[in-house]
């Protein structure tokens, strides 16, 4: 006598109804990493000052730049719904000053060159006889730039991160219940026929291009 063996399948439920949980589910992905890379900051502390060497201090800038990235694409428009910044209106007032601080950041220092949190800047190297230069022997620039976030900021991005996840969370609920009992009514067929989930929490770019060629 034989039995049928019992094992769990996954599949792609996209519909009209499990829209709005698709985009509070990236949101909280978002928010999500913000912490882990809080976390891997904590854990490279004490911010490195200086270049030497030099392997530190690129680790701590490009960590603490996907920080403000992964927070800021959050209220960003694109290819899912963003957060409206009204959410914050209700916030306390730090934590809506601590939000502002870091879209500003974004806006104006990683995404965009429009303040001072960056010098560049044109420097000659000339001959020198006593105290008299001599002539220029060569020209070259020199750039800086104010790394996004510092230790002091860390904790405060993590309670203006954990307070914004507060305000979804129940919107999250929500929406999937919505998206369960919508799912329950599937026939045995129309489960099978759903598609095939993606394994991997990240696409592998090359194979993403490959596929945008092939339809080209």
């Amino acid at each position: 006598m034989t039995t049928d063996r019992e094992f769990t399948l996954i599949r792609h439920f996209d519909t009209d109804e499990a829209e709005e949980l698709a985009c509070l589910g990236g949101i909280r992905h978002d928010l999500n990493r913000v912490l882990e890379y809080c976390s891997v900051l904590e854990a490279l502390s004490p911010a490195p000052m200086s270049k030497e060497p030099l392997q530190p201090l690129l680790v701590w800038e490009a960590v603490s730049t996907a920080c403000v990235i992964a927070y800021a694409r959050c209220f960003a428009s694109g290819f899912r719904r963003s957060l409206e910044h009204t959410l914050l209106d209700t916030a306390p007032e730090h934590i809506n000053k601590t939000h502002n601080y870091f879209i500003e950041i974004r806006n104006k220092h990683v995404a965009h060159s429009v303040n001072s949190s960056e010098d560049n800047a044109v420097m000659l190297e000339f001959e020198m006889r006593g105290m008299t230069p001599q002539g220029v022997i060569s020209a070259t620039t020199r750039s800086h730039r104010l790394i996004p976030i510092g230790e002091s900021e860390i904790p405060k991005l993590r309670e203006l991160v954990s307070w914004v996840d507060g305000q979804i969370e129940p919107l999250y609920m929500a929406e999937l219940d919505k998206v369960l009992n919508a799912a329950r009514k599937l026939s045995p067929h129309e489960l099978l026929d759903l598609g095939i989930a993606p394994r991997r929490s990240f696409f592998q770019h090359d194979k993403l291009l490959t596929r945008r060629r092939e339809k080209q």
